[in-house]
């Protein structure tokens, strides 16, 4: 079995909200969150009660998002529990051979309408 060494798996909500989505980013530095409109997913970077009382700072009254672990503070509460695996590609394993080229289109390749 392949050992997962990369701590990022095991926060990857937290770890995109800190790297490549940290644009969006709503938060703290304990909690943070995707805007509404954007994804429903929220993170701690530690399970303490100040990470889960800037969460619940976050959110607005009668707000759901998913997040991992289970909320041990008086305004956060689970509604549904999801089981969760995470896929990881191991260093090892073979990659599939290149695909064709990929072609620029033009608007020669337009489907034109009479």
């Amino acid at each position: 079995m392949f050992e997962l060494t990369d701590t990022r798996f095991l926060n990857p909500v937290w770890h995109a909200l800190r790297g490549p989505h940290r644009h969006l980013a709503i938060g703290s530095d304990a909690a943070c969150r995707y805007p509404a409109d954007v994804a429903p997913f929220a993170a701690l970077e530690a399970q303490s009660a100040a990470a889960q009382r800037q969460l619940h700072a976050l959110l607005s009254a009668g707000e759901s998002v998913w997040i991992a672990g289970a909320p041990d503070h008086p305004g956060l509460h689970i509604e549904q529990e999801l089981d969760c695996v995470q896929m990881v590609l191991p260093r090892e394993a073979p990659l599939p051979p290149p695909g064709p080229d990929i072609v620029p289109l033009s608007d020669d390749n337009a489907v034109r309408n009479p």
